[in-house]
């Protein structure tokens, strides 16, 4: 085997290698951020009625609408611990809490109930 072709096989294997690496890498840090989601706001979970209860989430601005199957199972004072301002409406939750906890209460949501359907 001549030199250039050793030269070429290793930087081949060291290419696939590097390649391997990035990608494990972001398999793993995409799985941290899925697992690290659900212990991001538990407690809301819980003062919405839990996941059965929660039909859908949405955000707009710092206002986060959450439909709910059941308003009885809401528990008001559970909520106040995590968002500033509740409105609850026959089928729907308004919590208010700042823009960037609104999205990232907003994705809790929507990822917890992806995760577990």
């Amino acid at each position: 085997m001549e030199l250039w072709q050793k030269i070429l096989l290793i930087v081949s294997v060291s290419v696939v290698v590097l390649a391997l690496i990035v990608i494990l890498l972001v398999f793993f840090i995409k799985r941290k951020k899925a697992n690290n989601i659900v212990e991001e706001f538990p407690q809301l979970l819980l003062a919405l009625g839990g996941k059965e209860n929660i039909i859908s989430a949405s955000f707009k601005g710092s206002r986060v609408n959450v439909e709910v199957n059941d308003k009885k199972l809401i528990n008001k004072e559970g909520l106040k611990e995590e968002v500033d301002t509740i409105v609850v409406s026959s089928k729907k939750v308004t919590m208010v809490a700042g823009n960037d906890k609104s999205i990232k209460i907003c994705d809790y949501i929507n990822k917890t109930i992806d995760i577990n359907e």
